[in-house]
């Protein structure tokens, strides 16, 4: 089984994960995947597209992230490069292109930002938990996985669209602090 959690917490995100996944009675061969609460599925199949990442790469990667068009790591930006782009329906489009062709994995060497971190059970028994705090928790996360000898891995033909402050400068952080 997949989890899916949007946890949230105004001063410590670390602390959110680890209480949310907590709650969960995960099997030994559950994943949990953790989202932020501005991101959006644009594909009908979302979770099939997820499901087979899953069975097709899971003995592979400790922990796997997806495609945006806002995020500062350029790995995980489709293009490479920041989308100021605010119609849905293009992002649509993109997400509809990309789910059409086969699922690939691309490993990273950088940190992945957290809006989607997708990782199986046994990734926390052999890593942790998520440390407290507001800032960084994914990058800790993402370092001990890589650490501990598993792979973290892009998936190609998973696209979300991520609000993040669209609206704004994307450097602007005030509202975490």
């Amino acid at each position: 089984m997949i989890h899916f959690l949007t946890p949230y917490s105004k001063g410590n995100l670390g602390e959110a994960y680890n209480e949310s996944i907590a709650k969960i009675d995960l099997g030994e061969k559950d994943w949990v995947c953790l989202m932020d609460g501005d991101v959006m599925f644009l594909n009908e199949n979302w979770g099939d597209i997820i499901h087979s990442y899953v069975k097709d790469f899971g003995e592979e990667y400790g922990l796997l992230t997806c495609l945006t068009n806002r995020i500062f790591e350029t790995s995980q930006l489709y293009g490479g490069k920041v989308s100021p782009e605010p119609n849905i329906l293009r992002h649509k489009s993109i997400a509809d292109r990309l789910g059409r062709l086969k699922g690939s994995v691309v490993e990273t060497a950088s940190n992945i930002s957290g809006f989607l971190m997708l990782f199986p059970a046994s990734t926390i028994c052999k890593v942790g938990t998520f440390k407290e705090g507001i800032l960084g928790v994914d990058n800790d996360f993402c370092r001990r996985v890589r650490e501990s000898g598993l792979k973290v891995g892009v998936m190609q033909t998973l696209y979300m669209f991520h609000f993040y402050r669209l609206h704004k400068n994307i450097s602007d952080k005030s509202h975490l602090r």
